[in-house]
């Protein structure tokens, strides 16, 4: 084989020998695992339980989403999110008050994490609820764009979310010493949206509380600090101007200020 065609034939293996080389294998950058689940009704109160273990290689926020299915309605719930790094484990928790029904409820659990979603467990049971009675009152103590603080008319309680915005993720709270922290994830973020809780206590549903998602005004002791801020900046401004005054009149010699008061003087005349 003459130099030419041995250099072709070369040629032509480096391509299929390039390509065996440059194989990767690019393993799964997130994932989970799910152990110990269970659910549970107590009373008018529904939860599923789970352990997670984040065994991917990156963080990643964890969620479950409930659908339960009642006659013709679904409705939608959200856990609080859980944020785990890589090798983490955390218990979760889903809260479920079915809102004035007697019956049977089908349960579809997700796991939502790394914009991925999977079922983790499909079950039906049986509740026996009645309506609400009392309404709680609240209010509004600070308010942010994923999270409100808010006091109410009871001591201590669990409040689980049974109307909110379309789409926004709300977990359950615990009201402590008359004051609750709420977390929630919108969609798009506008004030004056409100989330209606069931308030249980001692897993029975004692009534519900609507809290507005709304600045509350200020208070007597801010007005009164914005209004000394205003004061305070206005004493600077004459201060100011009193110093610069002060200066003016020890860089410049009285009989120079008097000549330049004539001249404006005269200037003024023959305007």
């Amino acid at each position: 084989m003459d130099r030419t065609a041995l250099l072709l034939l070369i040629l032509a293996l480096v391509p299929a020998a390039t390509s065996v080389d440059f194989k990767v294998n690019v393993a799964g950058q997130s994932g989970d695992a799910v152990f110990n689940t269970n659910s549970s009704t107590s009373g008018d109160l529904h939860r599923f339980n789970a352990t997670l273990e984040n065994p991917s290689s990156v963080g990643c926020q964890y969620h479950l989403r409930g659908e339960f299915t009642r006659g013709n309605l679904t409705e939608r719930r959200y856990s609080n999110a859980y944020r785990m790094w890589p090798g983490e484990t955390s218990d979760i928790e889903l809260s479920y008050v079915p809102v004035n029904y007697t019956g049977q409820v089908r349960a579809d659990i997700d796991l939502i994490y790394c914009d991925t979603a999977r079922n983790i467990s499909d079950y039906a049971f049986n509740v026996s609820n009645p309506a609400f009675n009392n309404t709680y009152a609240s209010e509004t103590l600070e308010v942010t764009e994923n999270s409100a603080t808010a006091s109410f008319s009871l001591e201590n309680a669990t409040l689980v979310p049974v109307q909110a915005p379309s789409y926004w993720k709300v977990g359950s709270t615990s009201v402590v010493n008359r004051t609750a922290h709420i977390d929630y994830t919108p969609t798009l973020f506008q004030e004056e949206k409100q989330i209606q809780f069931a308030v249980i206590q001692n897993n029975s549903i004692e009534g519900t509380t609507t809290v507005l998602l709304e600045s509350p005004p200020p208070t007597l002791r801010e007005k009164l600090l914005d209004k000394q801020l205003e004061i305070t900046a206005g004493l600077l401004a004459i201060s100011l101007l009193a110093n610069l005054f002060m200066a003016r009149k020890k860089i410049l010699p009285d009989k120079v200020l008097e000549k330049l008061s004539e001249i404006e003087t005269d200037r003024s005349i023959r305007n």
